[in-house]
């Protein structure tokens, strides 16, 4: 059974959005991450889970969560907001194609899962952009 580190969790994560070729922004880790490009990604850890399993195996399940949020300034560089909105939607379906096909992080975790989440519009450096949320949560094995 897995039995994954935050750290290599990290850094698997990393890995996988940085091949995603539609973010031409590229990926960022930490809620304060500035883009220079678009559309873009920052993932950052927002919350952990212990899940107990029988006290005889003194082994338990801890799951991370995740959010990794797919930005789009609205209006960049004499692109529109059509354009934009367009470029905006492929980053979020490559970004959930590549976590489904790499579903266990190369296999390093015990499962993980996608939440749903809403567009939201937020002030950035570039002017408004949008943020999609993706909610990942991420379970492996802690033997204690």
């Amino acid at each position: 059974m897995p039995n994954a580190s935050i750290a290599s969790i990290r850094s698997a994560l990393s890995t996988r959005l940085a091949a995603v070729s539609e973010l031409k922004g590229g990926v960022l880790t930490g809620r304060t991450a500035s883009f220079t490009g678009f559309p873009a990604a920052r993932f950052y850890l927002i919350g952990i889970e212990e899940q107990k399993t029988d006290e005889d195996t003194f082994q338990n399940y801890r799951v991370y969560t995740f959010s990794i949020d797919v930005v789009m300034a609205i209006q960049i560089n004499g692109v529109g907001k059509s354009a934009s909105e367009g470029e905006f939607q492929d980053a979020v379906d490559a970004v959930l194609d590549k976590l489904a096909t790499e579903w266990m992080l190369g296999g390093i975790v015990e499962q993980t899962s996608i939440e749903t989440s809403v567009v939201r519009y937020e002030e950035s450096a570039q002017g408004v952009a949008t943020y999609l949320p993706i909610i990942l949560k991420v379970k492996t094995l802690v033997s204690t």
